[in-house]
Formats: structure tokens, sequence, C-alpha cells
């Protein structure tokens, strides 16, 4: 399987909290139609394991986003680099779709498109995504026991999506459907210096 290196979350992340109310009900259509195409012919986890190399791709190469959204270059020549980028590597289904992105002028939307896409194979598959950010990457045996643990308190099968992030420290944060929970050094300190400023005001 093809595989982009880096991590994409802080950057499609930011890009999905500025999209447009608009532009999120478009992502939902396009990710909608794609899950609906993957499931006729199959390939509806290696679909979704795609897009997220194609995000990941493009957060690690700026340019290569800016060429996209650039108007100076033609509809042609951006679908000549996607194939030159991703044929023989993902499904044809993924190739077609990101080629006809570049067709509705909708390239950006990849992130969101997504998102949008892997909330409704976990709903399909019934299973629930956690995002599990950590200052260092989780050993194995760790993510099984998270992924055990949190499949007792919902019931349901839990996967894991992991993402770095030095900034919290130390610790673990779990975002679950609308669910934070915040067992990370960076908010343990938080809530202490919050409670230190309530005491002062005392």
């Amino acid at each position: 399987m093809w595989t982009a290196t880096g991590s994409w979350w802080t950057t499609s992340s930011s890009r999905w909290a500025r999209t447009s109310m608009a532009d999120l009900r478009s992502a939902s259509r396009y990710a909608s139609a794609l899950i609906m195409a993957a499931e006729k012919d199959g390939s509806l986890e290696a679909v979704q394991a795609d897009l997220k190399s194609v995000v990941e791709l493009l957060r690690s190469q700026p340019a290569l986003q800016e060429t996209l959204e650039s108007p100076v270059y033609s509809e042609e020549s951006k679908k000549r680099i996607w194939e030159g980028l991703l044929e023989g590597n993902v499904q044809p289904l993924t190739l077609h779709f990101v080629k006809l992105l570049v067709d509705k002028r909708r390239a950006g939307m990849e992130a969101a498109i997504y998102l949008a896409y892997t909330e409704m194979a976990n709903a399909h598959r019934g299973v629930l995504q956690a995002e599990v950010t950590t200052a260092v990457p989780l050993p194995e045996d760790q993510q099984q026991r998270l992924r055990e643990k949190l499949s007792r308190i919902t019931g349901r099968t839990v996967t894991l999506d992991p993402h770095i992030d030095p900034g919290i420290l130390g610790g673990v944060v779990v975002r679950l459907e609308d669910r934070l929970l915040d067992g990370s050094v960076r908010g343990q300190l938080q809530v202490l210096k919050t409670r230190l400023s309530g005491s002062r005001r005392a």
C-alpha cells in the first residue's frame, strides 16, 4: 500500500475548521457518493486508506496543494499530475475521484472529504473512531489496551486514529464523537493554573 509520510492532522483540522457550512455539506455529498461507489466494487477500506494518503501527500508538499488550487494551471495538467503520482499506487476509483475534484474545481477539499468519508464508513461498519493525541507514538501494546478500554466504555468496536503533538507534553487526549477526554500533562497544568487563580481571588 502506497503511503505518504508526515502527520497531516494539524493542517487538515485547521482547514476543516475554516471550511464554510456550504463546503462542509458539499464534502459530505462527495464522501457519500464515493462510499456508494466503493461499496459497489468492494473497496470501502482501501479507498479510505487511499484518501488518507492523498491528504498526507498534500500536507507534506504545500507546493503541490498550491498548484492544484491555482487557476493558472489547466484542469488537464492538474489531472496529469495526479495520474503521475497515483496511477498504479491507489485504487482506480480513488484516482478517478481526485480527478473529478479537479474537474469540479474542488481541489482543497480533500481533507474535509476524507474526514466525512471516514465518519460515514465507520458508521456503516458499526465502528467508532477515536482520535488519540500523544506527545510521542504509543507502543502497540498500549494502543491495544486503550482500544479495549474504550470499547468497554462505549460497548462498540473502537479503532484509533493516532496523532503526535509534542505540545501536550505527555499523557493522552482522546476525542470520541462529541466527547473529549483530556488526560494530557498540558491539560492537567491548565486545570491546576485555573484552580490556583481561583484560590488567589478567594
